[in-house]
């Protein structure tokens, strides 16, 4: 048990870790590549593009085959992808590091949440709260180790150094005790009977609404604050500030969900709290308060992931969870997806501020939605 604890652990901080690389070196990245915000649009929305069918088959293949396997191969995956991404020299290569580099990415961040209730055994919600603030510290540490190791358009230490670390993490795989195999289902459900499922589309619909406001605070965080007059080294920092806030509201949601099952209504507390400071974002003239409300958005948006995927893991039986993670991942994967392309063309017509209003329209549907959870549930 330690050592699955502390192996999901890591996978976690290296999943954070990766999270944030693209936001962290987005600026460098740009200018050696020769990228405008409609090309970095273009290249996270390749990222969150691969992960629709590997959120798929990661899934049956970890209720099928196990987790061992695909958590090994995962980190071996985001060595390879990037070294390939630091190795890049043009746009079209770019993509294709992180076409590679997602698919790992993918598969790492489907298995390492079906393992937390295992790893983190007790109330399911305080579980996955609780793991995913090993996420946020490493989504934190990534923009603290730009600021101190990207040098001009320098930046492919940190993505060697990040490399290193996941494929060093593989190692201790062989020491997990997982199922190797198939497991026994006492309602057995097949894999498209799950996309029928309202519970899991619900779900899915939720975390839909709610990527785009987590992906554009982490990924354009520097360029709105750079917009607002600050240094490039003070915006990246504040992707740190952005995922701290978002650990220190996990562990606080962790402690509240131990001793109260209020799960659905702080989804939409939460959907309401980020949506106006996503509004805010777009309408606050104020330089001084920029980085104030980047810190809200972390505070907001922290819990939000991690509570939903506890109410979508209540639903089913921990052996069709590899599935249902994925299924659910894949319904989630259109505002992942399209978000980045619209922002990133709407803050070339207009600014990264006035972008946010894509997101904003995006929280207003995460309340909806987080109205008619509660209802449901």
């Amino acid at each position: 048990m330690t050592i699955l604890t502390v192996m999901t652990a890591a996978g976690l901080f290296l999943g954070g870790l990766c999270a944030a690389v693209i936001g962290s070196v987005k600026l460098p990245l740009a200018r050696r590549l020769e990228m405008d915000e409609g090309r970095v649009g273009v290249l996270v929305a390749t990222f969150s593009i691969t992960f629709l069918p590997v959120v798929l088959a990661s899934g049956w293949l970890i209720d099928h085959f196990g987790s061992k396997l695909i958590f090994a191969l995962s980190l071996v995956g985001i060595a390879v992808g990037l070294l390939a991404l630091a190795a890049v020299a043009n746009f079209a290569r770019a993509i294709v590091a992180v076409v590679l580099f997602s698919v790992a990415w993918s598969a790492l961040i489907n298995v390492v949440h079906v393992m937390i209730p295992k790893a983190f055994p007790g109330s399911v919600a305080t579980g996955t709260n609780l793991a995913d603030v090993f996420f946020s510290l490493g989504a934190l540490l990534t923009p603290l180790l730009a600021a101190h190791m990207v040098r001009g358009d320098s930046y492919r230490n940190l993505l060697l150094l990040l490399g290193l670390f996941a494929f060093l993490a593989s190692l201790p795989c062989l020491l997990l005790r997982l199922d190797p195999g198939p497991l026994v289902e006492a309602n057995p459900i097949s894999t498209w009977e799950l996309f029928s499922q309202p519970h899991i589309w619900l779900c899915g619909l939720c975390l839909g609404a709610f990527g785009p406001i987590e992906t554009t605070f982490a990924t354009w965080t520097s360029s709105y604050l750079v917009e607002k007059g600050y240094s490039a080294k003070f915006g990246t920092r504040m992707i740190s500030g952005f995922w701290g806030s978002s650990l220190i509201a996990r562990l606080c949601v962790a402690a509240l969900l131990a001793h109260w099952s209020v799960e659905a209504p702080l989804v939409l507390l939460l959907a309401i709290a980020a949506t106006l400071v996503t509004g805010a974002v777009v309408f606050t003239k104020s330089r001084a308060v920029a980085p104030y409300l980047v810190v809200a958005a972390g505070l907001a948006c922290g819990p939000l992931f991690p509570t939903i995927l506890a109410i979508l893991f209540m639903g089913f039986e921990s052996s069709a969870h590899g599935r249902v993670v994925g299924v659910t991942l894949a319904i989630s994967n259109l505002g992942y997806t399209l978000t980045p392309i619209l922002v990133g063309f709407y803050a070339k017509r207009t600014s990264v501020q006035q972008s946010f209003l894509v997101v904003a329209l995006a929280g207003v549907l995460l309340i909806a939605l987080g109205v008619v959870l509660n209802l449901w549930l």
